[in-house]
């Protein structure tokens, strides 16, 4: 898989305008922004905040892996070995609201993102408001 399809799927949006002599993970690094770059290396038994970094060919051996929601992130060819993620911060808020939302009485409004999710399409779009 590419890194690009990657991150495309993680974050949504459309592949940006890019040089033809750019690799696919230039390309994701652009998307992460001035993130870091960690490369071949090994983590065991850490808590990593995945957030701004590309790791490109890493091993994550019994990690827990955490999406804090401040920005993109990119996993480029990487090996999980009893690993997990976790959400915290703005990422973890926001899966509490739509589970609030959903319970709230709110799942004709929830179901079609969570149904995008699963089927890999990115966030729907938002129809226009209503005029009063």
């Amino acid at each position: 898989m590419s890194p690009w399809r990657v991150v495309r799927e993680n974050f949504g949006g459309s592949k940006p305008n890019h040089d033809p002599g750019e690799t696919d993970l230039e390309r994701c690094e652009m998307l992460v922004g001035s993130g870091m770059r960690l490369t071949s290396q090994t983590f065991e038994n850490q808590e990593i905040a995945l957030d701004h970094i590309t790791f490109d060919q890493c091993i994550f051996k019994k990690c827990r892996l955490v999406i804090f929601g401040h920005g993109g992130f990119a996993l480029v060819n990487c090996r999980f070995e009893g690993s997990d993620f976790s959400f915290d911060g703005p990422a973890a808020l926001t899966i509490q609201l739509l589970t609030g939302m959903r319970k709230g009485g709110f799942e004709g409004l929830v179901d079609p993102i969570l149904e995008s999710i699963r089927s890999g399409n990115g966030l729907p779009s938002t129809p226009p408001a209503e005029s009063a």
